[in-house]
C-alpha cells in the first residue's frame, strides 16, 4: 500500500512540474482580417448574393500563420495564430466587402445564411495566400460566377496579386497587415465582376 502512494506522488509531481512547464510557454499572440471596403460600385438598389464557399488549400488551414521559406518550404509561427480559421475569416470578410461596394444587405456565406432568395452565387478558391520568400505576400486566387435560378456560368476569372511591402521576417503584425490589403485587393476585384454582370453584361461563353 505505501509503495502505492508513493508512485501516486511521483506522477503527481511529474504532472505539476509540466503545467508548470507549459505556463512558462512564450505568449500566443492572436490576429485577424478586417475588411477594407473599396470604392462602391452600384447603388442600383438589393441583390442578392449567395457566397457558395470560399476554400483554402489544406496548408492553410492551420492556425499558425505560415510563411513561404526557400525550396518551398512553409514555416509555421508558434506563438503568431488567427483567433479564427482562416477559411471562415475570408468568407466573412469578403461577404463584408460586397456588402458595402454592391451596395446590399443580401449578402449570405456558410457561415451566415440568409432567407433571401439569391440571384447570383458565387465560389472562391484562395489557392496561395502567404509571406514568399522574398518576403512579399502573395495572393492567388480564382471565382466563378453563376445564375442562381438556372445555373448559368456568368463568369469565371483569377488574380495574383503580390504585396507592395516586404515584410521582415517575424514582423507578424505588418504580415497580417499586408495580407489585410492583398484581400481587400482581391475582394474588390470579384465585386467588380459582380457589379459589371449585374448591370447586364453578357454571360460567359462556353467552353
Amino acid at each position: 500500500m505505501h509503495r502505492c502512494l508513493v508512485g501516486v506522488g511521483v506522477m503527481l509531481a511529474f504532472a505539476l512540474a509540466a503545467l508548470g512547464g507549459c505556463g512558462g510557454g512564450a505568449t500566443v499572440h492572436y490576429y485577424l482580417i478586417d475588411p477594407e471596403p473599396g470604392p462602391v460600385l452600384r447603388s442600383d438598389g438589393p441583390l442578392a448574393i449567395e457566397i457558395l464557399d470560399l476554400e483554402v488549400p489544406q496548408y492553410l488551414e492551420r492556425v499558425q500563420l505560415a510563411s513561404r521559406g526557400s525550396g518551398n518550404e512553409i514555416d509555421y509561427a508558434t506563438s503568431h495564430q488567427w483567433s479564427e480559421p482562416l477559411r471562415k475569416t475570408l468568407a466573412r470578410v469578403l461577404a463584408e466587402h460586397l456588402i458595402v461596394v454592391l451596395a446590399t444587405p443580401e449578402v449570405a456565406t456558410p457561415h451566415a445564411r440568409l432567407a433571401s432568395t439569391p440571384q447570383l452565387r458565387l465560389q472562391v478558391h484562395v489557392d496561395r495566400f502567404e509571406r514568399g520568400s522574398d518576403g512579399r505576400v502573395e495572393l492567388r486566387g480564382r471565382w466563378q460566377l453563376t445564375d442562381a435560378e438556372d445555373g448559368r456560368v456568368l463568369a469565371t476569372e483569377a488574380a495574383r496579386i503580390t504585396g507592395d511591402d516586404r515584410v521582415g521576417r517575424g514582423d507578424y503584425a505588418a504580415l497580417v497587415a499586408s495580407m489585410q490589403r492583398s484581400f481587400a485587393e482581391f475582394a474588390q476585384r470579384i465585386a467588380r465582376s459582380v457589379a459589371e454582370r449585374a448591370a447586364g453584361a453578357p454571360p460567359e461563353a462556353p467552353g
